[in-house]
């Protein structure tokens, strides 16, 4: 089997999923933006204290004594997930990259 038979074997062949990506994929971004336009609405009224709330419920706010900040708080640590999640998808992707190589290698080896 020639390299190009192997190939067009490979790209022949399709994966099926039944997962519905684009529910998925689009309540990130909806997410994003509204919680982007309630920091934005925060700077129309007064900045007030949250620390009223039973400790208990709130343990990982570090600044309870500001709304602002919390909210603050809670962007940077999204952003923080968002880009260790970006990260390890573009490492998954980079290695996904390399399998077609390992394969023909292995028919190859096969062969």
């Amino acid at each position: 089997m020639t390299d190009y038979a192997i190939d067009r074997r490979l790209n022949s062949l399709t994966i099926t999923d039944d997962t519905i990506w684009d529910q998925g994929l689009t309540a990130a971004p909806t997410g994003i933006a509204v919680f982007g336009q309630l920091i934005i609405s925060t700077t129309r009224v007064p900045d007030f204290r949250i620390d009223q709330i039973d400790k208990t419920h709130i343990p990982l706010i570090k600044q309870p004594k500001s709304f602002r900040a919390t909210l603050m708080q809670i962007a940077d640590e999204v952003y923080g997930a968002f880009n260790k999640a970006h990260t390890n998808m573009d490492m998954i992707r980079l290695q996904m990259a390399q399998v077609p190589d390992y394969v023909m290698d292995c028919v190859r080896i096969i062969q």
